[in-house]
């Protein structure tokens, strides 16, 4: 495995300081993006980290077609071995940022970036929604920079787990008004909060959670609530038998 994951990583610019971090995850070093790529080998899940100190070559956004951002992150992706079959290409979300003395900070208009984040969302599974805890992202996103002209991946995560749908179980499932109990018992995982401490609840749903990062082994059924001022938190849906 190791040998393929070096040539894989070099095709990508990624050959300097190899380090062994476990048995099954390595990382490299890209010096011309300043950027490091942590892989793991067997399962072919990564991220990508990078200061930004080169963000004074990074050239603006501007009106870099959506379909050439999605198209570098797909050939990341193929190039690491990994697939995007399970992708909702619809919810795909873009969003952009700006590099300043400040930090890393949000802009409406892409003339104005210097870097594109787009987030990747699995498809429902039996028509129900994959959650995941991020409030206003995915777990599996990237973040692109142009560098001479060419959109570069300078931040990523992607760590995809793909349910195996011929196992499941039947379980009793909580009802809208038990979840909202235990959400007000504090059972819950508030993903949003806003200033109000009373809140208006809109909307109740059933769905999926899935932390990628935790390397969760199954999909976790949730009652999601949403409310007013982008209130959102997830309730475990299972009865405690």
């Amino acid at each position: 495995a190791l040998p393929d994951a070096k040539i894989k990583a070099a095709n990508l610019g990624y050959t300097e300081n190899e380090q062994a971090l476990s048995t099954s995850e390595y990382k490299w070093t890209n010096y011309t993006l300043d950027t490091t790529l942590f892989y793991e080998i067997y399962n072919l899940n990564f991220s990508v980290s990078s200061t930004y100190s080169n963000s004074a070559d990074f050239l603006p956004i501007g009106d870099t077609e959506k379909e050439s951002l999605t198209e570098s992150v797909n050939q990341f992706i193929s190039a690491l071995g990994g697939n995007t079959e399970d992708i909702d290409t619809e919810k795909t979300k873009f969003s952009y940022l700006l590099t300043s003395p400040e930090g890393v900070v949000p802009v409406a208009d892409p003339n104005m970036a210097s870097l594109a984040r787009i987030d990747y969302y699995q498809k429902p599974i039996n028509e129900l929604n994959i959650y995941y805890p991020e409030a206003n992202g995915s777990s599996l996103y990237f973040i692109l920079a142009k560098i001479e002209r060419t959109p570069e991946v300078v931040e990523a995560s992607y760590h995809h787990f793909v349910p195996n749908l011929s196992e499941n179980s039947t379980y009793y499932i909580k009802t809208a008004q038990e979840a909202y109990d235990a959400l007000s018992n504090g059972d819950g995982y508030i993903v949003n909060s806003p200033a109000n401490k009373s809140i208006g609840i809109t909307d109740v749903s059933l769905g999926y959670y899935l932390d990628n990062r935790e390397n969760q082994e199954y999909l976790l059924p949730i009652v999601i609530f949403k409310g007013l001022d982008n209130f959102e938190a997830y309730v475990p849906a299972i009865r405690n038998q």
